[in-house]
This record gives C-alpha cells, sequence and structure tokens, in this order.
C-alpha cells in the first residue's frame, strides 16, 4: 500500500514524466534529486526517531560501498529508461 502511494504522489507531482527524467540526465531539471533527498532526509530522522525509542534496532550497518554502488546501477538504469 505504501509503494502504490508513494507511485500515486510521484505521478501527481509530475515526477516520472519523460521530460524531467530527460531533463535530470541532460543536468537541465533537478526536481528528481529534489524529491530523492528530501526521501533520504525523511526516512533517516525517521530511523534515528525510531532508534531513539528502541523501535528499530540496527545490528549491521549498511556499507557504504554497496550503497554508492546500487545508486550507480539506480542512475544507469533511470538513463537506460529514459531513452
Amino acid at each position: 500500500m505504501i509503494g502504490i502511494g508513494a507511485g500515486f504522489l510521484l505521478e501527481r507531482g509530475g515526477v516520472i514524466r519523460h521530460e524531467v527524467v530527460a531533463g535530470l540526465i541532460k543536468l537541465e531539471d533537478f526536481t528528481i534529486i529534489k524529491i530523492a533527498i528530501t526521501a533520504i532526509l525523511t526516512g533517516f530522522v525517521g530511523i534515528q526517531v525510531l532508534r531513539a525509542m528502541g523501535i528499530v534496532i540496527n545490528k549491521k550497518p549498511a556499507s557504504v560501498i554497496w550503497t554508492i554502488i546500487s545508486w550507480i546501477l539506480l542512475g544507469m538504469i533511470i538513463g537506460f529508461l529514459s531513452y
């Protein structure tokens, strides 16, 4: 349900339009980056609050290398699918 809601909001915001994705690849439109940074910061704050409340226990932090690799792959996929 959360994925459907997130997809609906992204569609209503116009983020998934071809022009916006192509504009990001051409470094002309940074709407997607703004939304991604907002989502990352919101998730970070949410996890920190849940951790402080004792609801989330992080036993093994994510590897920085795998995070960078996943972002590179995501960028390549977005670039490939936008053309």
